[in-house]
Order: structure tokens, then sequence, then C-alpha cells
């Protein structure tokens, strides 16, 4: 049975090598107008890096996580570990709050970042519940940073949360939006707004005395669809509105990049972490590499043809 296998492949070879030979130049033809048409297909190539891109778009998993970003915002953060001498001297909050305020100027699509500059205190005092930014009140003196200090370091909130526990390390979160609007960018591209003035969508949102019938089922009031997809508005995404695209992400990562290279230096040293920062360096190091790779391989093709025929051509 194999060797009936084998006798018929290799007489099918050597049909189909005779048949190139005697055809030679239509074959050749064929062959040029088959790479000229992959080729125009090149400019739509594209980079895929996400953990999404190992999914296809119908998989029930897939499809959850979608509707988990669409009601909760999305998971994916970028994380920038701060060294500096001390935390809490003058020079470094006042450099983590220069680029705390230039990253939320400068960053397209942001949802919102979290530092010692903007994070939220709960206190109490006597009888009192104080909610305010940590630093409402900037520290002045060595008093008042040393209470900041005390503070900080006391809140099992913030330990190894935005600061390490040993205090030396401070952390700056930054999360982009989990939607963005399809509409012309304008100066807060990303940012979807929602308007509290709408008077069509106003009593749906703050009248808290309208309740569902005794007839509404669970998966009407959840909005879950069993049978939804990626993209249609079953699954919870709004029309107008996409989830951040690859090219977005690069954008938001470069612009991060930027200005954390404004502001690294050997007394505030910054590392940077997260899924968007390892996807993007991904990215970064596959367009760097892939044209190597490729000269590469064609080269060692060229030198392989050219030891077996013997002929230039």
């Amino acid at each position: 049975m194999i060797k009936r296998w084998l006798k018929a492949a290799e007489t099918g070879f050597e049909h189909w090598g005779r048949a190139i030979i005697r055809f030679r130049w239509g074959v050749l033809f064929l062959s040029v107008v088959a790479f000229g048409g992959l080729f125009t297909q090149l400019p739509k190539l594209e980079f895929d890096t996400s953990t999404e891109g190992f999914f296809h778009e119908e998989d029930p998993a897939l499809i959850e996580y979608e509707q988990f970003k669409n009601r909760f915002g999305s998971d994916r953060a970028v994380v920038l570990m701060i060294r500096p001498p001390e935390v809490f001297s003058p020079e470094t909050l006042q450099r983590l709050a220069a680029m705390h305020t230039d990253l939320e100027s400068q960053l397209p699509y942001l949802d919102e970042i979290i530092s010692l500059v903007n994070i939220t205190s709960v206190r109490g005092e006597g009888d009192q519940l104080i909610v305010e930014d940590l630093l409402a009140e900037w520290p002045d003196t060595p008093e008042q940073r040393e209470a900041l200090r005390k503070r900080v370091m006391a809140n099992p909130l913030y330990r190894d949360q935005i600061i390490s526990e040993d205090g030396h390390l401070t952390a700056m979160v930054i999360r982009p939006v989990a939607l963005v609007s399809d509409a012309t960018p304008s100066p807060d591209a990303g940012r979807l707004d929602f308007d509290s003035s709408d008077a069509s969508g106003s009593s749906d949102l703050l009248d808290f005395e309208t309740s569902p019938s005794p007839e509404a089922e669970a998966s009407d009031l959840l909005g879950f669809e069993e049978s939804a997809s990626v993209g249609d508005p079953a699954w919870g995404a709004s029309e107008g509105v996409h989830a951040l695209t690859l090219e977005e992400e690069t954008e938001f990562m470069n612009v991060i990049r930027k200005v954390v290279e404004e502001y690294r230096s050997d007394d505030f040293q910054i590392y940077a972490a997260g899924m968007m920062v390892m996807e993007s360096d991904i990215m970064s190091s596959m367009k760097s590499n892939m044209p190597r790779f490729t000269l590469i391989a064609l080269g060692l093709i060229t030198v392989l043809l050219l030891a077996l025929f013997r002929r230039a051509s």
C-alpha cells in the first residue's frame, strides 16, 4: 500500500516537473502574476500582538471578556514604578506632580491616572469622616512631609499598591478608555462624553424610583446575550464606538514613553510594566526584526539555488 502510494507520488512529481519545463514561460508568467497579486496586499498586513488575537471573534470566552470590558471598563493599564532617593522629599513630590500633569494633558484615549498626587484619602477626625485627595494640602515643611509619610505608610490600602512596603518605590497607574468614539477626534479624543444635561437620558440614570416590572427576565436586566458576537450591539457596545485599536494603543504608549524619557534620570528612575507595555515592545521588536530576517532568508534562498543549479538565472 505504502509502496504504491510512493510510486504514484514519484510519478506525479515527475509529470509535474516535465510540465513546468515544457511550459516554462507560461509558468513563469503565472508565478509573476500570482506574486504581484500577493504583493499588492502587503500594505494591508497587520501586526497583532494582543492576547485577544489568539481567539476567534466568535469564541464565547472572548465575547464574555468584551462584555466585561464594556460594563466595567478596560482591565488594561500601564504601571510606572518610580524609584527616587526619597519618595516624600519636596523635589520628588514636585517632579511626580509635574509628570502626572503632563501625562494627563498629553495622553490621548486616557481614562484615569492614579498616583500619590491624586489618590483619595479617607480618614477620621473625631466624629468626622474626611474624604479628600491625599495631597489636597501640599506639604511645605519637613514636619508636614513626615506626617504625610506616616499617614501613607500606615494605610494598608496604599502599601504595595501605590507605594512599596519599604517606602522606596511609588507607583503611577495609567488606564486607557475601554471604548473610543468613532467621531472626529477632539482635544479630549478617546473620552466618551456622557452629558448629564441630556434630558432624554437623565431620567434613566438618576430615577431611582423606577423599578423593573415583575415580568422582566434576569437576562433582560443584565443584557447578556448568549448568541452575541463581538461588534454586535447585543454584547453591549454602543454604535459609534469601538475598542482601542492597535494603532491607538501604540499612540498611547508612544506618548507615555516620551513623557517618561523627559523625567527619567539617575535620581528619578522609572520602570514601565503591564500588558500594553509588553505588547508594544513585542510589536516594536517584530517591526525592526522582520525586514532583517526577510533579507537574510532571501539571501540564503539565493545561495542555495545557486549552489543547486549552478546558474545565475
